[in-house]
């Protein structure tokens, strides 16, 4: 009787976050009049889906279970606020009127079974409200993951018959390269200011997804990670995600250490 309590709460808690990450793209498409309405305009929303048991929000993120919600990603725009609204590891960084999607298959396939491993720790997670109400604007707000990391080159190619193409060369420990191909940047026409600028790569979790068909299936891993860019003494804003059909952490130069995004 206790395992299938457990087992309900689960599929509760992630009900109610499907239900969360629906709010948040289709509340993400509309025109604020001001981009400080950012979180004050979902305030309402916010409150009633924390009652019904989703967990304390942290700048618009269940806290209790933060990896997934790092992997998402802004269409059309990749234009973040041009005042402080949310820190950029949260989706409320990113400019009203585009739709925000979340990538994780805990979110984005509902009907699916997922067996997500972690691979991050998250160290401490906060968000500093502007005033009195936790769900209303901040003012500030940092992530600490403890996990593997390890730097990339960026880099983005026209090519007279594919079009622009973008990628991330991760150096190997036999000094080849590994490469990701067209990972989701946080930028648009400033893809070309950042080709060869130097990243940093934090790995997420390793995530299968199961249907009807493949439940015998234990092979089909993806590994998600963060892009960060360095912008102060130890501190990283977050550029974007990318994922790896396949990784071997130990043919690759990864060490593991805390980062803070901010």
């Amino acid at each position: 009787m206790e395992l299938r309590k457990s087992t309900t709460v689960v599929k509760h808690q992630r009900s109610l976050e499907i239900q969360w990450a629906y709010i948040i793209a289709q509340y993400s498409m509309r025109q604020m009049t001001r981009e400080t309405d950012r979180f004050p305009a979902l305030s309402g929303l916010a409150k009633q889906i924390q009652a019904a048991g989703l967990a304390p929000l942290v700048a618009g993120i269940p806290a209790n279970n933060v990896l997934p919600w790092l992997l998402w990603d802004s269409e059309p725009s990749k234009r973040r606020h041009s005042v402080y609204i949310a820190p950029s590891w949260s989706w409320a960084s990113f400019n009203c009127a585009s739709k925000i999607s979340f990538y994780h298959p805990y979110l984005s396939q509902p009907k699916m079974s997922v067996e997500s491993e972690p691979i991050a720790q998250v160290v401490d997670i906060v968000a500093e409200a502007a005033g009195l109400d936790p769900t209303g604007a901040l003012k500030s707000g940092y992530l600490i993951l403890y996990s593997l990391v390890t730097m990339a080159t960026f880099k983005y190619d026209i090519h007279i018959f594919w079009g622009s193409k973008t990628s991330l060369h991760m150096r190997n420990l036999e000094g080849s390269e590994n490469m990701v191909h067209n990972p989701h940047i946080d930028y648009d026409e400033d893809k070309e200011n950042l080709n060869e600028q130097k990243l940093l790569v934090v790995l997420i979790c390793r995530v299968k997804t199961f249907g009807v068909d493949n439940l015998d299936d234990a092979d089909d891993w993806d590994t998600f990670g963060l892009v960060l860019e360095l912008v102060g003494e130890s501190l990283y804003r977050r550029v974007g995600w990318c994922y790896f059909r396949t990784i071997d952490e130990s043919s690759t130069d990864y060490e593991l250490r805390e980062v803070t995004i901010i």
